[in-house]
């Protein structure tokens, strides 16, 4: 058996070595997995030190090429026409540079960068099946120190067909995979709109899903001020700092978003210091480095509303068409959201004033009691001559008109929704006179009987201007669901150690369809007269005291409400 020849043993290996690119290409469509494994596998195959792919950015038009240093992974980029690969695109023809230094195309900060020494150098252009180039293959410097020569050339540039159809295939498989990943937020982005209860939050969200999909450093939507049409506030901000731009605001027509919401046009700019649109007042305000922006306006009816900007893509490469059409959809489903939102706004802001409105209706109505007492105290004042009857009346009116300030404060408190409770030691023989004379009120001329059983006349912890007030509600609703005629009980008890007040009366009863949401605000009851505000504020008031209320009712049988208050419970100090 005859030894194969040098000659016969390099062909083998170089077939062998093209038989492994070529499984290699087709074992893997990820290019960025796939460059490392092919790079290795042509150096091997051309036998040389080191092989080199420059890739050309259609967007940021220059060549870049990842090189492996051990564990770290290095980006070179050259511009389009510098360097030998430049070159060759200028070209679109080979290269075979015997001695690179001597070369005035190649780029020595290359070689200062990676630490690698290149002498000799082949160089073959990559095309797409368009005929463009769209990149360039490299073997640098053969094993046995000689140069490359016309076999190696041939050889490499059979790769390079190789090389070429299997980037292009992995483009597509890259654009198939961003497509469908693409679809996939869009139609989740929908799915939470359809679905959500509250459209603030679903745009929040959506710019965290219009972050990740695009692969942006930080988001943010701007939108034109109600107060303002010439000026910018900033709606959202995602990313880094973008807690920083809270309150800030934007002139309309400044910087690259003010312009896109200006003239509601798309702009994606991957150098923005090259751009004029650019203001880096801002970003070098809140210390934010801006690359790259990419924005799209949002136009709602006709109006432009504002825009939806990315900042900075995270891997180093470029905003795309394709990422700019997508932003283009993103904003479009944004635009709805807000316009939704800005409705149920106007919503809320209608029915707040609505709310008011009731409120000082309310707080007319449970004014009328005081107000009659001090008034038929003024006049009794005006005629009686006995010193202590005077002074008894004077202290009436006093009672009545802190009755009056007090309230003024619960209907702010209730409003607020704050709580104005000032706890305090009470004896109930006095609170009860003062209570007792107010229901009496009510009650003259209505034809309801009412009934006392003031078992317990001790001391407790609470505020009484404000319990006086809540009892008074309770009472005062009674007696008006049972006009003409009817009875109305109220006790004041000691049960453990709970302050009990019951008033009980026997009306209609609370009709059914509301009784689950009868201390709800503006819930009203049978009194053509009613706000439907005074059962929430009771509620309010005694919940404030860390005590509770229950209701008992049934039609034709009448109402018991029953307030349970700490009876020990202490004052504040």
């Amino acid at each position: 058996m005859s030894v194969p020849s040098e000659r016969e043993r390099i062909l083998e290996k170089r077939l062998k070595g093209m038989e492994e690119v070529g499984t290699a290409l087709s074992a893997n469509l990820d290019l960025d997995d796939l460059l490392p494994v092919l790079m290795e596998k042509i150096t091997s195959v051309m036998d040389c030190d080191r092989s080199t792919l420059f890739l050309v950015d259609p967007e940021r038009r220059d060549l870049w090429s990842k090189i492996v240093q051990g564990e770290d992974h290095l980006t070179i980029r050259l511009p389009r026409g510098e360097g030998i690969a430049g070159k060759v695109v200028r070209s679109g023809e080979s290269l075979n540079t015997p001695d690179a230094h001597k070369d005035p195309s190649f780029v020595p900060e290359v070689d200062r960068v990676t630490g690698y020494r290149t002498r000799t150098m082949l160089s073959v252009p990559l095309h797409n099946n368009r005929g463009e180039i769209t990149g360039v293959v490299q073997a640098l410097n053969r094993v046995d120190g000689h140069p490359f020569d016309e076999k190696d050339l041939s050889l490499l540039e059979a790769l390079a067909s190789q090389v070429s159809a299997a980037i292009e295939i992995s483009r597509l498989y890259g654009a198939a995979v961003k497509h469908n990943l693409e679809l996939d937020a869009l139609l989740e982005i929908e799915r939470e709109i359809t679905l959500a209860q509250d459209p603030e939050q679903v745009v929040d969200r959506a710019m965290a899903k219009a972050m990740a999909v695009l692969g942006s450093e930080a988001a943010s939507i701007l939108l034109v001020s109600d107060e303002d049409r010439g000026t910018l506030y900033f709606r959202t901000a995602l990313g880094e700092r973008g807690n920083r731009l809270k309150g800030y605001t934007v002139e309309l027509g400044r910087g690259i978003v003010g312009w896109v919401a200006k003239h509601g046009k798309t702009a994606r700019v991957n150098n923005v210091r090259d751009d004029e649109r650019f203001d880096p007042l801002l970003a070098d305000m809140i210390g934010f480095p801006t690359r790259q922006i990419m924005a799209a306006p949002l136009e709602s009816e006709g109006s432009l509303i504002g825009a939806v900007e990315l900042v900075n893509c995270i891997d180093g490469g470029s905003f795309t068409e394709e990422n700019e059409r997508l932003l283009r959809l993103i904003s479009i489903q944004i635009t709805r959201v807000l316009k939704d939102a800005r409705e149920i706004h106007r919503k809320r802001q209608r029915e707040r004033l609505a709310e008011i409105g009731r409120m000082l209706s309310g707080l007319v109505h449970d004014l009328n009691t005081p107000i009659t007492v001090v008034s038929a105290c003024s006049e009794f004042l005006a005629e009686e001559q006995d010193r202590d009857k005077r002074r008894q009346l004077a202290e009436r009116i006093h009672r009545q008109l802190e009755t009056l300030n007090k309230m003024t404060r619960d209907i702010m408190a209730f409003a607020k929704g704050e709580s104005s409770v000032l706890i305090r030691k009470v004896y109930l023989h006095t609170f009860c006179d003062e209570l007792q004379e107010l229901v009496d009120a009510e009650a003259r001329g209505s034809g309801v009987e009412v009934v006392w059983d003031r078992s317990y006349m001790g001391a407790a912890n609470f505020d009484h201007h404000c319990m006086r007030r809540a009892l008074l509600n309770l009472a005062r609703n009674a007696i008006q669901a049972m006009p003409g005629r009817g009875r109305l009980e109220v006790s004041i008890r000691a049960e453990e150690n709970e302050l009990v007040f019951r008033i009980a009366d026997n009306g209609p009863g609370i009709p059914e369809e509301i009784r689950d949401t009868l201390f709800d605000t503006f819930v009203t009851c049978g009194k053509a007269d009613g706000t439907g505000l005074g059962l929430a504020i009771v509620k309010q008031a005694i919940e404030d005291h860390r005590g509770s209320i229950d209701v008992e009712t049934a039609a034709g049988q009448g109402t018991t409400f029953t307030v349970r208050l700490p009876l020990n419970s202490p004052s504040p100090t």
